[in-house]
């Protein structure tokens, strides 16, 4: 029997448009996803919790029942889980680098949409619209160049959306840091989005090292 692990011929090359930073990161996720298989862990969350508490300050106060929902960085899709779970019935589109991990979303959720590609790749759902788009976890694993590839994947997450995007970051205020980690100044990061919206909610009390920003377009801000 083959290890399930492995993704199949179909999903095996990432994109022409990865960039050299974008190959290590599927590198350290693949690597991740060959010793864990499918948990948190391989995602390099320290558990469910963790992660599920991001989902949740992430989706708070949004309304994502028949949402068209992106979740960029879907990694094994955990967060189509944690929507099921929480009795959200959305219209879930997941977008990742690494073929390994959205070989195995695309096994757990065959009902659902899982979508190869970069962020920052131009042609990558070239000419879609989403409700709701939703990032964790996404930025922490570029410590060169970090703030300037959030700005760039950011303004490209913002323009998939009709509604609002929220997305979180490891952040400068913690207590402590990790080495090759990129952590965001929070107040440069909230003053940077909003550059494209003045619609904004900055989260920094569920975790000292962790925030999360949501950006509003016009009407869904009205209805919160």
């Amino acid at each position: 029997m083959s290890d399930p692990r492995h993704a199949p011929d179909g999903l095996a090359q990432p994109g022409p448009r990865m960039t050299e930073a974008e190959a290590l990161v599927v590198a350290h996720y693949r690597q991740l996803w060959l010793q864990h298989g499918d948990a948190p862990q391989s995602l390099d969350w320290s558990g469910a919790m963790t992660q599920q508490r991001r989902f949740a300050v992430l989706a708070d106060g949004l309304d994502l029942n028949g949402r068209r929902v992106l979740d960029v960085g879907c990694g094994l899709g955990h967060l189509a889980d944690w929507l099921q779970q929480s009795g959200v019935e959305a219209q879930y589109t997941g977008l990742d680098l690494t073929p390994d991990l959205l070989s195995a979303a695309s096994r757990r959720h065959p009902q659902h949409r899982f979508v190869l590609g970069s962020v920052l790749d131009a042609d990558v759902l070239r000419g879609e619209r989403f409700d709701v788009v939703l990032s964790s976890g996404l930025f922490y694993t570029y410590p060169e160049g970090g703030m300037a590839w959030l700005q760039s994947a950011v303004a490209r997450m913002w323009s998939w959306t009709d509604q609002v995007l929220a997305f979180n970051s490891l952040s400068t205020w913690a207590s402590r840091r990790e080495a090759g980690e990129f952590q965001a100044d929070p107040t440069e990061v909230l003053r940077w989005c909003g550059t494209l919206s003045t619609r904004l909610l900055l989260r920094h009390d569920y975790h000292d090292g962790d925030f999360t920003v949501q950006m509003f377009r016009g009407a869904a801000a009205d209805r919160r």
